[in-house]
């Protein structure tokens, strides 16, 4: 199995996926997915590279399935530029001219990853990425969570602190006549807007159910599961 795509590309998809010590990684001949949930089962992230979509791609006749260390692919990758050949057999090797790096695979059933959840929203928004992370990076400054409401014909995004209050209103695309509310920790949604910075994010939401984001980064598409923080 081999395929050839440009490092930087890849790197900005690995890093958002990063969420634990191993992930999981389908090739087959629809292409490559990543799989990735952390510890406490809060976040989860699913990138989909099509394909289409690399330079190269020779897949198996079979699925190949393994567990791999992400912070440690992204930390190799960055030691190239361009274009790099991806091989896999006993190990992941990344190669560009007489340059190679070998990470080893760990077995599939080593990495466990629930079942992606059905989930049906009663929100949807496209929002631009540039003023999500405008508002991620000052909401850091008050909170560690923010909070999503829907009124059946705008959106608003806030958080609040002691003595600073941060504020977004956002115009639905996909809504209906219900109302929703939730809130989510600031963590995980950092991670992302760190490298989704220009583009569009799809927002799906209702009242305390998980935060979908959806977008195109590197070359491919992550859904990316924030689950909300319930009070009590």
């Amino acid at each position: 199995m081999r395929f050839r795509i440009d490092a930087k590309d890849l790197v900005k998809a690995v890093e958002i996926c990063d969420l634990n010590e191993a992930s999981k990684i389908i090739l087959d001949k629809d292409g490559m997915t990543i799989l990735a949930i952390d510890n406490s089962h809060t976040a989860m992230a699913v990138y989909h590279h099509p394909s289409s979509a690399f330079a190269e791609y020779v897949p198996e006749d079979e699925p190949i399935e393994f567990g791999l260390d992400l912070w440690k692919l992204a930390d190799i990758l960055k030691l190239y530029d361009g274009e790099v050949d991806v091989i896999i057999d006993e190990n992941l090797t990344i190669n560009q001219d007489d340059f190679a790096n070998s990470i080893a695979v760990l077995p599939s059933s080593s990495v466990e990853i629930p079942k992606i959840p059905n989930l049906n929203f009663d929100v949807k928004a496209i929002v631009d990425a540039s003023k999500f992370a405008q508002f991620i990076k000052a909401a850091l400054k008050t909170s560690d969570y923010f909070t999503m409401e829907y009124d059946g014909s705008q959106m608003v995004l806030s958080a609040n602190g002691e003595d600073l209050d941060v504020c977004l209103n956002l115009e639905v695309e996909d809504g209906n006549d219900k109302t929703a509310t939730a809130r989510y920790p600031l963590f995980f949604i950092e991670r992302v807007i760190k490298r989704k910075r220009d583009g569009l994010i799809e927002f799906n939401f209702s009242t305390d159910y998980p935060l979908k984001l959806v977008f195109d980064i590197g070359g491919g598409t992550i859904e990316y599961l924030v689950a909300p923080r319930i009070e009590e």
